[in-house]
């Protein structure tokens, strides 16, 4: 699996570089073609698009992501691309209907007070403004009945965030969205995050819109604010 999130992280610059990501609606800052246990996207079957970012905070409101931010997996490059090291943490997705959890990968980019994606300079790097957001997005196939993925665990271990290498799962529930062709993008209208084993904390999902310079809709993804009791 390490293999595959490296090779998935790879593509990712690929498409970044040659300017493919970011073309429509929901497709920036970058979606992995996730598989389902029937099938693979293969971009002639209806999908799902789920997209979702995470930001932690103590409760200073200093951002606990900033040491995650200038991570280059190829030491040579100048520009930062949004990986974050893989070595820090593991993140693996969970739904109902899968028998086995996929282990997937965050990027990382700045997102202002609206939620809005800002754009780093011609060095890739972004100024002291704004909040750093965990980044997940994927793209599977829509089920055979319609019925969406949901929910959804977003199972997080990272020792160097929490503290500990204890699991802490962010549960997202999922509704009806926005069908654009054949892509549907689900709306998340609730979220918990788990302080501890046995304490959930709800959190509420913002949608936050990224627009262009002709001022039409972007990039559109749903934002946790989290704030750790540290």
């Amino acid at each position: 699996m390490k293999l595959i999130r490296h090779t998935l992280t790879l593509a990712l610059v690929t498409l970044l570089l040659s300017g493919c990501i970011g073309a429509s609606l929901g497709e920036y800052p970058g979606t992995i073609e996730m598989p389902r246990p029937d099938g693979v996207v293969n971009g002639a079957e209806p999908v799902d698009v789920y997209h979702l970012h995470i930001s932690f905070k103590d409760q200073a409101g200093n951002d606990l992501l900033e040491p995650f931010a200038y991570y280059k997996s190829d030491p040579s490059r100048q520009k930062y691309w949004g990986e974050v090291d893989p070595a820090l943490y593991s993140l693996n997705i969970i739904a109902s209907s899968w028998s086995t959890p996929f282990e997937s990968f965050f990027t990382l980019s700045k997102y202002d007070g609206n939620h809005s994606w800002i754009t780093p300079d011609e060095n890739g790097i972004y100024g002291d403004t704004g909040t750093w957001y965990l980044t997940n997005s994927f793209r599977i196939v829509t089920k055979n009945d319609g019925s969406l993925y949901s929910p959804l665990r977003y199972v997080i271990k990272c020792k160097s965030l929490f503290g500990s290498i204890v699991s802490h799962p962010v549960v997202t529930w999922w509704e009806e969205g926005t069908r654009d062709g054949k892509q549907h993008y689900p709306v998340c209208a609730r979220a918990t995050f788990a302080v501890q084993a046995t304490l959930d904390k709800e959190i509420t999902p913002v949608k936050g819109i990224t627009y262009n310079e002709n001022n039409e809709p972007y990039y559109v993804g749903y934002f946790l604010d989290i704030v750790l009791d540290k």
